[in-house]
């Protein structure tokens, strides 16, 4: 599929490529479970003149190094040549490449003492994420999978990750617990955020003398209080908001009414 898009001075094309398939056997229905199915899609997206900004590390690079007027010219300097800014005004970059597997994975059993046990798995497999700076900085491609910083920003591209859920539910009440896992990736300086694993559960109870209109729901996030690995170059506190959770625990209850 091509998508072109423009800004009034670049023309923006994306070109995208998907295939998937899903397997939902119908033996299986009635017999052991209720509903099963296996989801696996891929996808490949290729954009040209994407709008991002260029690394400050980059500007610097190609400013001390190579003399480059372009990346000199965004870098702010003080009388006696301290850096006091570098110009990250978004550009329309060469090209963004993408590719990547995602996968789902749904079970729920028939009937068990009044209710059903369900498991459900997301998971997501990043091949490729790769950047081009602007034609004029004549700058290398950046592989961004399993690095953290790699656009100069706080994100993390971890190569897999995986959200899977266990639960079982009747009408008056449930539990479930959810699994997320993120695998390590590397900063730019070598060091190695290592793999992240958050725990998460919760409750719920309706109860039969108010027609099950009324449901509580209570849970922790990060019931294993599991700390965001530490981040040498992040920009925030040493670790990553913006992939990992905040620190500590977070527990929570929920009072609803069905009309």
């Amino acid at each position: 599929m091509h998508l072109l898009e423009t800004d009034g001075t670049h023309l923006r094309k994306s070109n995208d490529r998907t295939a998937g398939g899903v397997y939902s056997p119908a033996w299986a229905r009635g017999g052991i479970a209720s509903a099963l199915s296996l989801e696996v899609n891929y996808y490949r997206v290729a954009l040209k003149n994407a709008i991002d900004s260029v690394p400050g590390t980059l500007t610097l690079n190609r400013c001390a190094f190579l003399g480059d007027a372009v990346s000199c010219a965004n870098i702010t300097r003080a009388s006696n040549g301290d850096v006091t800014g570098i110009n990250g005004t978004l550009q329309n970059l060469n090209a963004i490449n993408t590719e990547g597997l995602d996968g789902t994975f749904t079970y729920r059993s028939t009937a068990i003492r009044g209710g059903t046990i369900g498991l459900t798995a997301n998971a997501a497999y990043l091949l490729k994420y790769d950047v081009n700076p602007p034609a004029a900085l004549n700058a290398p491609t950046q592989h961004c999978v399993g690095t953290e910083r790699c656009l100069a920003t706080d994100q993390a591209f971890p190569r897999f990750k995986l959200n899977s859920t266990l639960d079982w539910s009747s009408i008056p009440f449930g539990a479930s617990f959810t699994a997320r896992y993120i695998s390590a990736v590397y900063e730019n300086d070598g060091h190695r955020m290592e793999a992240a694993f958050y725990g998460d559960v919760q409750f719920y109870f309706s109860p039969s003398w108010m027609d099950h209109k009324v449901r509580l729901t209570a849970g922790v996030n990060n019931v294993f209080n599991t700390a965001p690995p530490a981040c040498d170059t992040c920009d925030s506190a040493n670790f990553d908001p913006t992939t990992y959770d905040l620190p500590g625990q977070f527990g929570y209850a929920r009072l609803s009414y069905a009309f």
